[in-house]
């Protein structure tokens, strides 16, 4: 992130990060959310880099650069993963639902109620959270 002068994002991406910890047993490979946005950043960070042969470092604003790896991290497969504790395969309107802006997976996964079962799955309908709700996120969660 420093490479890319980014260093003003780094906690926001670190914290939300950090909610997708342990969820890596339960996506399927290739899927591990830290290690696809590291290789993410890590091409960035080579692209423009400070060695021969690499271009220059980007002329864009930051903010701009900012978006664009944003939008590259929203289409990784990770992100459009769902879980929620239920009875059945049918997600009931009181079944809970993991939503990584708001809780751990870890904390989520530990808090289940008898007879619940953990539905976990990857789909491009309704991500929780709405793709949009995760970019202001992202983009803006080092101004708060």
């Amino acid at each position: 992130m420093h490479v890319l002068g980014l260093h003003a994002w780094t906690g926001c991406l670190v914290q939300w990060l950090a909610h997708y910890d342990g969820f890596e047993r339960y996506a399927d490979e290739g899927h591990d959310p830290c290690i696809c946005v590291r290789d993410l950043l890590a091409g960035y960070a080579l692209r423009w880099g400070s060695g021969p042969g690499q271009e220059r470092a980007p002329v864009e604003p930051v903010h701009a650069l900012w978006r664009r790896i944003v939008c590259d991290i929203l289409s990784l497969d990770f992100v459009r993963y769902r879980a929620f504790w239920g009875r059945g395969l049918i997600h009931e309107p009181d079944a809970r639902v993991w939503n990584p802006l708001k809780q751990s997976w870890l904390s989520f996964i530990d808090f289940h109620l008898p007879g619940e079962e953990l539905w976990v799955w990857q789909t491009d309908a309704r991500p929780q959270p709405p793709l949009h709700v995760l970019r202001e996120h992202l983009l803006h969660g080092h101004e708060a």
